[in-house]
């Protein structure tokens, strides 16, 4: 506790049985500040804490007397080192008000010297003068501080703060994990591939400080349906391009929901940033001819979450997580047309609607009799055409395609295909 030197009112507050600061924390990790910061106290670093200062100002004395404060006075206290306002602000000003005649004493104003210190300056040049006539005036202002853990040396083996001269050890690091999860359709083997980054640091470091993952789950939750797949494709798992074995499959009590989690070994991290990981999985894509009337595409959903559970547990809480969706669209479609005879049909197959790399297909067809089961469709010929997507026209005439044919089966070969196809049949 000090004043400043330009200003000597140090007498009227230092070493006074009326002048406190204290320093108070959550009881049990709450912002609740039940318990006192005494010397052996370990400072938790996800908390706030809470500041209260008191002292008596003497205005009674003669003019010029050295034992009063006068107009444009102030008295300053030092706070502490690696703490801040815990608003985010650098400057905090509070009125204190006189409690029975509610006139002005003064200004309580924190933020940081010149030094970089957190300060309590209760400043006196906007006093309401009638205060000047009283003969002293009991002042308190109250503040929530920080642990500020960008000016914290991480590398020390003891983490400290210093508040109002005193060092205190730290017991509880402040941090967080951050998810990060896209996924991409691979139509060529029906599957869509996930990457999730997740990583754990300590808040407000800057450059980011990061904490090891091991020890914590990566649980995904993809979205099945039965017909549509969706499922996850055992085998797919990869930390940081490890194959790393596959998932624990486990009921989610909570959603009632099949999920599926790995626990994150050291031998699965980097070990020069053990604090970063890259997940990549897949699950399957059954799409096709699942498109209600109208549809365009179908759409994969997937969660991630990155959490440490309870040993022996599948209950968590306080997950981070992320989300993402992976639209399907329509591949294609199949109509027919019969004609005025009434005894030909012809078959308009359109083929890869969404312009997707597929490399070579195989699309296979069945002549089908009529409901009846009386009258059987025979093969004639079948042409192909592809559209240009850059002229948005058809390339040239149709050309013919022959399948192979094993009873009423047809199976045709199409090559290198990454565009949309038609053919009639």
């Amino acid at each position: 506790m000090y004043l400043q030197q330009e200003v000597t009112r140090l007498a009227l507050v230092k070493d006074v049985p009326t002048t406190s600061i204290e320093f108070k924390q959550g009881k049990n990790g709450g912002n609740n500040y039940e318990d006192v910061i005494t010397d052996s106290s370990l400072i938790d670093l996800s908390r706030n804490i809470l500041v209260n200062i008191a002292f008596t100002a003497v205005f009674e004395g003669a003019e010029g007397s050295e034992n009063r404060i006068k107009k444009n006075d102030f008295v300053e206290f030092d706070l502490g080192d690696n703490i801040k306002l815990a608003a985010g602000t650098v400057k905090k000003v509070v009125p204190v008000l006189d409690n029975d005649t509610k006139l002005k004493v003064c200004d309580a104003i924190f933020t940081k010297n010149a030094d970089g210190r957190l300060v309590a300056r209760f400043d006196f040049s906007d006093t309401d003068d009638k205060v000047f006539k009283q003969k002293d005036a009991r002042i308190g202002a109250s503040m929530e501080l920080k642990a500020d853990a960008s000016k914290i040396n991480f590398e020390e083996n003891v983490l400290k703060i210093i508040l109002f001269g005193k060092e205190y050890e730290i017991g509880k690091i402040d941090s967080a994990v951050k998810v990060k999860k896209v996924g991409v359709f691979d139509p060529k083997n029906s599957k869509v591939d996930w990457t999730i980054k997740f990583e754990r640091y300590i808040k407000d470091t800057n450059p980011v400080k990061y904490l090891s993952l091991e020890g914590f789950s990566l649980v995904e939750g993809p979205t099945i349906h039965p017909a549509l797949g969706g499922d996850y494709i055992p085998g797919s798992l990869r930390i940081n391009n490890k194959n790393v074995g596959d998932f624990e499959e486990y009921l989610d009590s909570h959603i009632n929901e099949k999920m599926f989690r790995y626990k994150l070994k050291a031998s699965d991290l980097n070990p020069a940033n053990p604090g970063v990981a890259v997940a990549t999985v897949s699950t399957r894509v059954n799409a096709v001819g699942f498109y209600k009337p109208g549809d365009r595409h179908v759409t994969y959903q997937n969660t991630a979450r990155v959490v440490k559970f309870p040993e022996n547990s599948f209950n968590s809480s306080g997950a981070a997580y992320d989300t993402a969706s992976v639209q399907v669209k329509k591949f294609g479609e199949k109509t027919g047309d019969l004609d005025n005879t009434g005894k030909k049909i012809t078959w308009k197959v359109t083929l890869n609607e969404p312009d997707y790399e597929l490399g070579d297909m195989v699309v296979e067809d069945e002549l089908q009799s009529d409901r009846t089961g009386r009258l059987a469709q025979t093969f004639v010929k079948a042409t192909i055409r592809t559209w240009d997507k850059v002229g948005k026209k058809w390339i040239g005439e149709p050309t013919a395609i022959v399948p192979t044919q094993s009873g009423n089966k047809l199976t045709f070969n199409i090559p290198n295909v990454k565009e949309k196809r038609e053919s009639l049949l």
